[in-house]
């Protein structure tokens, strides 16, 4: 079993000692930080819980409209229930209140059907924008890389299925974290 693991850390060790040699150094980035501070990622952040607020107005609406629906439905069943009424009054009370309910049943279900496809826009949404502001970032990381000369970039934000750091150590030296969202900002 020995061998195994020295032939696995020989094997994850081989791409950066390759690295070393092809060129310049293998640099770390943390990619979660670069994400959160690039300013397009806040800027789309904020279009997105503008869109997030808006569909919670229209929730609202629904909601006034289900609970008016509600208290329509209340007043009806307690006036079938009146036996100062007519038994003709009573059962056209209660016929109304049948047709309440199935509104109410009706509304419950538009409620429902509203929150899931706008959450499914909302996280749609989110994933386009996060795939298109990584794609953008990976670029200009590559581009930095290129510029500096660097043999290659490590995302140092990982993290393994453990839920534990891939990377355990990185040379603060080598961490180009903060140069590259200073070159994001700009």
């Amino acid at each position: 079993m020995g061998a195994m693991v020295v032939m696995a850390g020989l094997w994850i060790g081989a791409p950066a000692v390759q690295a070393q040699q092809s060129g310049g150094p293998l640099v770390y980035v943390n990619l979660d930080t670069v994400f959160t501070n690039f300013f397009k990622t806040k800027a789309a952040n904020d279009q997105l819980q503008e869109q997030a607020d808006s569909f919670k107005d229209e929730r609202k609406e629904l909601i006034d409209q289900y609970e008016k629906l509600k208290n329509d439905y209340r007043t009806l069943r307690d006036r079938a229930l009146d036996t100062a009424l007519s038994e003709e009054s009573r059962n056209e009370l209660r016929r109304q209140t049948e047709e309440k309910l199935v509104e109410i049943k009706d509304d419950e279900a538009k409620i429902r059907r509203f929150d899931e496809s706008r959450q499914r826009k909302l996280d749609e949404q989110s994933l386009r924008m996060r795939r298109r502001l990584i794609g953008e970032i990976n670029e200009k990381i590559a581009a930095y890389a290129r510029d500096q000369g660097y043999s290659g970039v490590v995302d140092s934000s990982g993290m393994s299925m453990n839920g534990v750091p891939i990377l355990v150590y990185v040379d603060p030296n080598l961490d180009i974290t903060a140069r590259v969202i200073d070159v994001l900002n700009q």
